[in-house]
């Protein structure tokens, strides 16, 4: 009998994920919500995202809680991309570093970002580098992933003047495909980089 439940459960999510990417949000979502009736911890996380996408943000805050609760990590990184985009920023910041603690690429960066934008440099940069750290050991040429991680650790360098490493990380940035490193390398190049304000991650479904 379990592992009748399990096909079903692993049909649905895949359902799911293809009329998610037909951008058939309402069926995704029920595939998500009777996956995770089944039990799946990645289903509940998707629903979440599914309803964020569509504005349903109370309902989505449920959903990721729901996730982490059943031992999903990146619905920590979630919950903390969608207290930042209410303006939570205090809860923001205890999701990204509880995700970030529990090794999440995705969170590391966004914290340090978010502890960047309120001007506490020093610890951004500490989490910004174990970021990027981690983007070296995992980073692909097919997923272009964290290599946000570095651009922001660059910005905080030359916020603090360190131009010459801010080069440097956009130089690796930069070699692994990320676009916005490039552009950004001619402004470091003509004696500084007044970046833009860049936002943190959206929330991250998995397929």
């Amino acid at each position: 009998m379990g592992s009748v439940y399990a096909r079903r459960r692993e049909q649905l999510f895949n359902r799911g994920n293809k009329l998610r990417e037909r951008d058939d949000l309402p069926g995704a979502e029920e595939c998500y919500r009777q996956a995770a009736d089944l039990g799946s911890a990645v289903a509940m996380m998707n629903l979440g995202v599914v309803q964020m996408t569509m504005g349903r943000l109370a309902d989505a805050e449920t959903s990721f809680l729901a996730a982490v609760d059943l031992g999903e990590v990146p619905a920590i990184f979630n919950l903390g991309v969608l207290c930042s985009e209410v303006g939570r920023l205090a809860e923001a910041e205890r999701w990204y570093r509880r995700g970030a603690e529990l090794g999440h690429r995705g969170a590391m960066s966004n914290l340090g970002l978010l502890l960047s934008n309120s001007g506490r440099l020093d610890s951004a940069i500490e989490w910004l580098t174990k970021a990027a750290e981690a983007e070296r050991w995992y980073q692909t040429a097919v997923d272009r992933g964290n290599t946000d991680a570095m651009v922001n650790l660059a910005r905080c360098m030359s916020k603090r003047g360190d131009e010459r490493e801010a080069k440097r990380l956009l130089e690796s940035a930069a070699a692994l495909g990320h676009v916005g490193a490039k552009r950004a390398l001619s402004s470091v190049a003509t004696g500084g980089w007044a970046g833009r304000r860049r936002r943190s991650a959206p929330p991250l479904p998995l397929t």
